[in-house]
């Protein structure tokens, strides 16, 4: 029987994809707990479309989009700056 390369690389990637979900299977917390630290401390929220919207035309043009980053940017520095008095 001979082997080539043609059957050994389906035949590894078949284990090691089987060692991966094995330890997924075994251990499924520490999975949540990499993806629970992973995320940024503060999530932003969900941004209000109707307030960016100020024209109220039903769409976010780039001069509306822009006053709104300036002022959350803005908002965000006057928070920070509170808050470290």
């Amino acid at each position: 029987m001979t082997i080539s390369i043609r059957h050994l690389a389906p035949a590894s990637f078949a284990v090691a994809l089987a060692t991966l979900a094995g330890t997924a299977l075994a251990n499924p917390a520490a999975a949540t707990e990499r993806t629970a630290t992973a995320a940024a401390p503060t999530a932003p929220t969900t941004r209000d479309w109707q307030r960016i919207d100020t024209d109220r035309d039903g769409y976010i043009s780039a001069a509306e989009m822009q006053a709104y980053l300036v002022a959350e940017q803005t908002r965000s520095r006057n928070t920070t700056l509170a808050t470290s008095r």
